[in-house]
């Protein structure tokens, strides 16, 4: 028996068999308990594949953290969480919906939580893309007139103050210092704003690249220090040239960032694309899901949007991106859909 509310008890089979969304049962960690036999069609899933698993599981990766603070919501966990959101789940072919979850707050008498959730694929979305894009080429607009030259005009006059009391005063050096280090880390921060909203856009220009090629020009574009840099890869890879470029340059800054000036990098082939890794200290598992969100970063001096950026540019070309651990202990990144010959 399954009860459904405060004062309301009714068996798993009463739930609606034919209806357009999945019913799911979840417990308090989240892990699924019952699904109705709807999962078959919505999401091609035999309706016990799913039961022991936990909710996030087939969620896009870049979608688990909102999946997670929903539960969590449900659960009185975080009061502030949405109890609706939107993600993309994987289907059994392989292929991700777009899909909506809504849950109540109202726990079973097995302390389960149902969740309620509908393919919203075919909603039509074009208005709102519209809108989106529009939005972003205003922002990029903003940013780089009304914030980068007010920036630049500060920076100017600041360097050059800098040189008047460069001999004459140290306190007044160091503070200025300070004021043009602050200015370097505004300019970092406009940069990476820019090619994260430009990223995301749909890829119109793809085409077959010699891969490890790329990688030798991205490590002489970055300052890589006493790092070194191994290509395990043979062959091409169908993509945008100047995407691809981006994003293997911050999946390698990022582990020189993080895997220290000696660390290695290694570039290496999966069946169906390819992987970055690093021998360095790794990524912590409670902060995998959360690596590719804008503005997260664990360096004081980061801005946290080098992997965010990775993100984008895999979702424009189809891609998925994951973190896992490597065989040195390091960090590994894997992007997988990758056309490649």
């Amino acid at each position: 028996m399954c009860g459904i509310g405060t004062d309301q008890t009714i068996p798993l089979e009463a739930l609606p068999l034919r209806s357009e969304s999945v019913l799911t049962l979840v417990d308090g960690d989240g892990v699924i308990r019952y699904s109705s036999t709807s999962v078959e069609r919505v999401l091609e899933y035999d309706q016990d594949e799913l039961v022991g698993e936990h909710i996030t599981e087939r969620v896009h990766p870049n979608d688990r953290p909102r999946v997670s603070e929903m539960v969590q919501a449900l659960t009185g966990e975080q009061e502030q969480a949405d109890r609706s959101v939107e993600c993309r789940y994987k289907k059994a072919d392989g292929t991700y919906e777009r899909v909506e979850s809504v849950g109540s707050p109202q726990p079973t008498d097995e302390g389960w939580y149902l969740i309620t959730t509908t393919d919203v694929t075919d909603r039509d979305a074009s208005d709102v893309d519209a809108e989106a894009r529009e939005e972003f080429d205003e922002f990029t607009k903003v940013v780089s007139h009304d914030l980068r030259n007010p920036l630049n005009v500060a920076s100017g006059h600041v360097e050059l103050l800098y040189e008047d009391v460069a001999e004459q005063n140290e306190e007044y050096r160091q503070r200025l210092r300070k004021v043009m280090y602050a200015h370097d880390r505004m300019e970092a921060l406009i940069e990476n704003l820019l090619t994260l909203a430009r990223s995301g856009g749909e890829v119109d220009a793809a085409e077959w690249i010699t891969f490890d090629s790329l990688c030798q020009r991205c490590w002489q574009n970055v300052s890589t220090a006493d790092a070194e840099l191994v290509i395990e890869f043979d062959g091409e890879i169908r993509a945008d040239a100047s995407r691809l470029q981006q994003l293997v340059e911050n999946l390698v800054r990022n582990a020189v960032e993080h895997g220290g000036e000696d660390v290695t990098v290694t570039v290496g082939e999966t069946d169906d694309g390819f992987y970055i890794a690093d021998d360095g200290a790794g990524i912590p598992d409670e902060m995998k899901d959360r690596v590719f969100q804008n503005g997260f970063s664990t360096l004081s001096d980061g801005t946290g949007f080098g992997l965010a950026i990775v993100s984008e540019i895999a979702d424009a070309h189809g891609w998925e991106v994951e973190v896992t651990v490597s065989q040195g202990g390091g960090a590994r990144f894997e992007i997988t859909g990758v056309e490649r010959r």
